[in-house]
């Protein structure tokens, strides 16, 4: 899970450098210190939800812009059978690639299903 936090701290490092803040002015507009900021960017230090939206309207981005990206690869997510029976090619590939990687779930459910 750290990997997660660190990226997530790097994309909020980011877009509070994209929105031309400090560290101190963005800690400012969310009522945290400006340690507490060093400790979110740095990946050291875990938000709570509400927190999510307050980082990214203070830095004027969607909350989910500030996600790290999770792109496994489509072998990972799709079974070999899965790939050949798509018929609509790489465009319906990448479209349900897209659903499986926002959906943990269901690809855990697949794995359990699998075995």
């Amino acid at each position: 899970m750290g990997d997660f936090y660190e990226e997530f701290g790097s994309n909020l490092r980011a877009a509070r450098k994209r929105a031309g803040l400090t560290q101190r002015e963005l800690a400012d507009r969310i009522n945290l210190t400006r340690t507490s900021v060093t400790n979110i960017e740095r990946g050291s230090q875990r938000i709570a939800l509400h927190q999510l939206f307050d980082l990214a309207a203070a830095v004027g981005d969607k909350p989910v812009d500030l996600l790290p990206a999770l792109q496994p690869n489509l072998r990972d997510l799709l079974s070999d059978q899965d790939l050949n029976e798509m018929s609509g090619g790489e465009q319906e590939r990448e479209f349900v690639a897209s659903i499986l990687r926002k959906s943990p779930g269901l690809r855990a459910q697949r794995d359990r299903d699998e075995r």
